[in-house]
């Protein structure tokens, strides 16, 4: 045996030995890596690596601080992980192992190796902060831990609590806390391995620091397993979001309780009725509130769902149980069990005096028809009323020009004026505010005359021309009317003067004319203007002496009247005499006259003559 004085030593030179001891390797290499896992409340896994690979081994175990050969004793085991059980939960334990080289060759024991049936301990060092109520409601059985102040050490052991659940259940908590501002979180050991796992099993956390109350609803995983489950909270001072619920803490305080999930009391009955025992719906759209009466009082789940079935009558309901009436006749109401009872309860109401509103109208044209192809033509519209038992099976008609144009009387005959398509529209009388609707499309429509727009050429409104003339113009709207053509027309007022096919508008006598054009086809649109007269030299009627005579039709085209029995002179504007003659019959023949304007002369016996201007036409 030698030693080294390594250069790093303690002086670089010197190496001090004290104490040495020369021992045998043993024949027989005890065991090593001693350790537990699958730790429960009354067993647990017990693991080691056989260093002096003998494949066999002996173990003893027993509560902590027990001797050796008082413990519980495993012979010649052949597995490195020996599973123990009949443990009592929440008890220090300790285990050694001993290698059996075979020969009676042993190994020294190696151990003890400590382990807990139960959850850590965790701690707080200061008072200032605690849980001071703790409570659960809507479990089977709740816990009520109140005004509890501060336990010593800061870790209270409230296990001997339970709330009482079923798988998918859910209850409510309620934490209140003493000292400031804290974070509060809580863990279940939903897989009853003595370990709140903070990623998987913590049922409840805050984000940020608040004085509470801290209030939450709890559900219990779908397919957990009838029995006890530990429920750790904690309320920490320095934690908006506690993650340790294992932790030694300067200011906190940890509370376990009990979570015993037990089968669920299942539904077995539900009582249906109205409201008051009321039966009935007699007022139209009325309503009834539905009751349900839930046995046992104490189910697990005594929650239940509406549904309404409808019969001879009609009805809805909302998921509050108020049932609204549509339709008279017989309706039942069923309340149905959420829990997995598969109970039902129902009730029969009876329902009158309701007014059955349209729920749908079809349109369409007589024998199927969408089409009018005649100018002006028409089309009867039929509409089918849904339901057939509508109590006001009424509608009313109208028509929305689209590209085309038609008019709808009352009872639905559509009247096409214009090409393109037309929406004709049927709509509920009563209060459903139901329509139906179809396109018709329309073609071959004459386009009628909307507006006609008159005045003199270039604008013209006089003329003051004696016998002048003036070309009257007219604009006609649409441009693309069927048939753009007019008749003129002029009403003499304080004036006069004719006008021919054309629209040429000649002066006669000074004043007022209103020259009118009227359209030629079925729309009765006329267009005026009036136009003012000047400078005329026409000599009226009885201008010259007292004799009464009368002369007409002025302006004429064959004959003219003249009441009188003087002689009378026709003489043309331009001053010649063109026929002289006693009106024959009080008739003036003037037909082989040229067209214009003439002055007829009277010579009456008192010497007089008389003048007044004539057109023939």
């Amino acid at each position: 045996m030698a030693w080294h004085v390594p250069a790093a030593g303690l002086d670089g030179w010197r190496l001090y030995i004290d104490e040495v001891n020369f021992e045998a390797i043993p024949s027989c290499l005890a065991p090593t890596g001693l350790m537990t896992s699958n730790i429960t409340n009354i067993s647990a896994d017990l693991t080691f690596t056989d260093a002096a690979a003998s494949g066999t081994a002996n173990i003893e175990y027993g509560v902590a601080g027990f001797t050796q050969g008082t413990g519980t004793v495993i012979t010649g085991t052949t597995n490195t992980t020996e599973n123990i059980t009949g443990l009592t939960a929440d008890t220090e334990y300790e285990f050694y192992v001993q290698s059996d080289c075979g020969g009676g060759d042993l190994s020294l024991w190696v151990g003890p190796y400590t382990f807990l049936t139960g959850y850590c301990t965790p701690s707080s060092t200061s008072a200032l902060t605690y849980i001071d109520n703790f409570s659960t409601s809507n479990g089977s059985s709740n816990i009520s831990n109140l005004s509890s102040g501060f336990t010593a050490g800061g870790y209270f052991d409230g296990t001997t609590q339970s709330v009482e659940s079923y798988a998918s259940g859910t209850f409510d908590f309620n934490a209140e806390i003493v000292g400031g501002t804290v974070g509060f979180a809580i863990w279940i050991d939903w897989n009853n391995d003595l370990v709140f796992d903070d990623a998987t099993e913590k049922v409840f956390n805050t984000t940020s620091y608040g004085s509470g109350p801290f209030t939450g609803t709890i559900t219990v995983p779908a397919l957990t397993a009838l029995g006890n489950y530990s429920m750790r909270t904690n309320a920490h001072y320095n934690a908006s979001n506690p993650s340790d619920p294992c932790n030694t803490a300067s200011r906190a305080e940890f509370e376990d309780y009990t979570i015993t999930i037990i089968p669920p009391v299942l539904v077995t009955s539900i009582t249906v009725q109205g409201q008051g025992g009321v039966s009935t719906i007699t007022t139209n759209a009325g309503t009834l509130q539905m009751e349900a009466t839930v046995l046992p009082a104490n189910a697990s789940d005594a929650t239940y769902t509406w549904s309404v079935t409808n019969g001879t009558g009609a009805a809805t309901i909302d998921a509050a149980g108020l049932l609204t009436a549509s339709a008279d006749g017989d309706v039942t109401v069923t309340a149905t069990a959420n829990d997995a009872s598969g109970i039902t309860g129902t009730a029969v109401i009876t329902i009158s005096n309701q007014i059955a509103l349209v729920t749908s109208i079809t349109v369409q044209g007589q024998g199927g028809v969408s089409t009018i192809t005649t100018n002006a033509g028409t089309l009867q519209m039929e509409a089918t009323v849904l339901p057939a038992n509508a109590t006001d099976a009424t509608y009313t008609w109208s028509v929305t020009n689209g590209t085309g144009a038609a008019t709808i009387d009352a009872a639905g005959l559509l009247t096409a004026s214009a090409d393109g398509d037309v929406t004709v529209t049927a709509t509920a009388n009563d209060a459903s505010g139901i329509t139906g609707t179809a396109v018709i499309t329309l073609s071959n429509q004459n386009i009628l005359v909307t507006s006609i727009t008159v005045q003199g050429q270039g604008g013209i409104t006089t003329v003051s021309l004696d016998d002048g003339t003036l070309q009257m113009e007219a604009i006609v709207l649409p441009a693309n009317a069927s048939d753009g053509t007019y008749t003129w027309s002029i009403v003499n007022g304080t004036g006069q003067a004719t006008i021919d096919a054309a629209g040429l508008l000649t002066a006669t006598h000074n004043g007022d004319v209103t020259v009118t054009a009227t359209a030629n086809d079925a729309s009765g649109i006329t267009g005026t203007t009036i136009i003012t007269i000047t400078n005329q030299t026409a000599v009226g009627v009885n201008e010259n002496g007292t004799i009464e005579i009368s002369i007409y039709p002025n302006p004429t085209q064959d004959f003219v009247t003249i009441v009188t029995t003087a002689t009378i002179k026709t003489i043309n504007v331009d001053g010649k005499l063109v026929l002289t003659d006693n009106a024959e019959n009080n008739i003036l023949n003037i037909k082989d006259l040229a067209n214009g304007s003439y002055i007829i002369v009277i010579n009456t016996t008192d010497g007089l003559n008389h003048k007044s201007r004539i057109v023939k036409q």
